[in-house]
């Protein structure tokens, strides 16, 4: 009876931890099955350490499926011991800004003059932004040329002429911009990606900021007692969210398989480690956390706190050093995260 019930247990570990192949575009619920994945894995932890002091005869099945879990583990826990922001070639910055409002005093409608400044005088080489805002007529809110004054000559961000106000996805370089364009998502949203090509001593590299679909989740709801009202209007947002980012990514991917450089994409995946959306990266290119992080790496700055959305995922040209989430930069519901990264 208990080898039944333990095979069963790995069978179903198995199935769970597939799902990520899936793409939640094809197959709906499989972006709802890949949700169970840390619980499937804690649940096989403690079968374990049971048949370690009880049966030693069946804890092969729960090791065998935590050995096959690893992918996901080393996506939940990042342990570089040797990781060190001492020696690199330069550095990335990936933050959701908001569009500087600023959400530390609970006040949504103000800009945030802390956020700002936190922006300004980080010393990142590359600054990807994701909900960046510029308005030129308010000196204050003329980011655009008050990074351009720090430092930041080279950039690249949609403007709309008729508000004159930008908002949107944005890069800033201390390096040359030698090339640049636009990738939309086909999906009817704000959502998409931009990249540009930046000449690093005699080697280009390219770097995309991407920003997929929102999971369309309020956390004051879903941590509010009138959650169970609003079960069916969670699930369906989430379905929605599953099958645009696995599109999103699909489309993000073949762009990527054309680049003629060597390629980092950075930005906002509003997706868990144990997704389509994260494995599809992760099996093109390395994660810049599980390479050179160091303990859980949350970056959501909100109610649901143990949420890790914003990655920066690498090729074999680079080496990570090191990876930091910046907890000091409190303003937005995302904290800022850096690369610092060698050229092979």
């Amino acid at each position: 009876m208990r080898v039944y019930f333990n095979r069963t247990v790995l069978v179903i570990s198995l199935l769970v931890y597939l799902s990520v192949f899936v793409p939640p575009s094809s197959i709906w619920w499989t972006g709802f099955v890949s949700l169970a994945i840390p619980f499937v894995i804690v649940f096989n932890f403690f079968l374990l350490v049971y048949y370690i002091t009880i049966s030693k005869r069946v804890l092969l099945y729960p090791l065998v499926s935590l050995l096959i879990a690893f992918p996901f583990i080393k996506a939940t826990v990042a342990i570089n011991p040797n990781a060190s922001p001492n020696n690199h070639d330069f550095t990335i910055l990936s933050y959701n800004t908001r569009f500087f409002k600023d959400i530390k005093t609970q006040n949504y409608g103000k800009f945030s003059a802390e956020m700002m400044h936190w922006v300004l005088n980080d010393s990142a080489d590359i600054k990807c932004f994701q909900e960046f805002y510029s308005h030129p007529s308010f000196p204050n809110l003329d980011m655009l040329n008050r990074l351009k004054a720090n430092g930041y000559q080279s950039h690249y961000l949609d403007l709309t002429p008729e508000m004159r106000t930008l908002h949107g996805l944005a890069i800033y370089s201390k390096f040359p911009i030698v090339n640049k364009g636009n990738l939309y998502f086909n999906d009817h949203t704000f959502n998409g990606a931009m990249y540009v090509d930046v000449l690093i001593a005699k080697d280009t590299i390219r770097v995309y900021n991407i920003h997929l679909r929102s999971m369309g989740l309020n956390s004051n709801e879903i941590m509010s007692p009138e959650i169970k009202d609003k079960y069916k209007d969670i699930a369906q947002s989430l379905q929605a969210g599953f099958a645009a980012r696995a599109r999103q990514i699909n489309q993000l991917s073949e762009h990527i398989d054309k680049c003629p450089h060597p390629a980092i994409v950075c930005g906002d995946l509003n997706d868990m480690p144990y997704s389509y959306t994260y494995f599809k990266l992760r099996r093109k290119m390395r994660n810049t956390f599980e390479a050179s992080g160091i303990g859980l790496g949350f970056t959501f700055n909100g109610k649901i706190p143990f949420l890790r959305i914003d990655n920066q995922f690498f090729d074999e040209f680079f080496e990570a050093d090191f990876f930091n989430v910046e907890y000091d930069a409190e303003h937005s519901d995302h904290f800022p995260i850096k690369g610092y990264y060698s050229i092979r």
